[in-house]
């Protein structure tokens, strides 16, 4: 894949399953916390974000966020606080959808994107599930 459009569409699409496989975004446990999930789930999550609220929104909010809580500590909670004041509209909503829901939400701006059905998992003993090997691990 070329682009970051590209790479977010192929991730988009694996959304529903690694959900299923893995847990939300946002809930890792010590089996899964280094799996894609975690990783380009999260790097979705923001993409999705910033697609919402469009490039300039998306990196004041980046550059507050850090600027605040540079040298600290910072919580989810933070981050969705961040997003509401400086886009100036509640953004806990659609970054909990993300972060924590069970199913993909819509990709704002582009409706065509699908995600693949989940196909359920073979009796695979829990200690292997949520996939320890990236097959997408690319720097992005």
């Amino acid at each position: 894949m070329t682009t970051m459009e590209a790479r977010m569409k192929d991730t988009y699409a694996r959304g529903d399953q690694w959900r299923h496989d893995s847990g939300p975004v946002a809930a890792p446990n010590a089996v899964n916390l280094f799996d894609n999930q975690r990783y380009l789930g999260g790097v979705l999550t923001l993409y999705a974000f910033r697609e919402l609220v469009g490039e300039d929104v998306f990196h004041r909010v980046e550059r507050t966020f850090l600027d605040r809580f540079r040298r600290r500590s910072a919580s989810t909670q933070d981050y969705m606080a961040v997003a509401t004041e400086v886009s100036g509209q509640d953004q806990a909503g659609f970054l909990r959808d993300w972060l924590y829901g069970t199913t993909t939400p819509r990709m704002p701006g582009h409706p065509d994107w699908t995600v693949t059905p989940v196909t359920p998992s073979p009796a695979t003993p829990p200690s292997l599930r949520g996939g320890h090997h990236h097959d997408n691990s690319a720097t992005l």
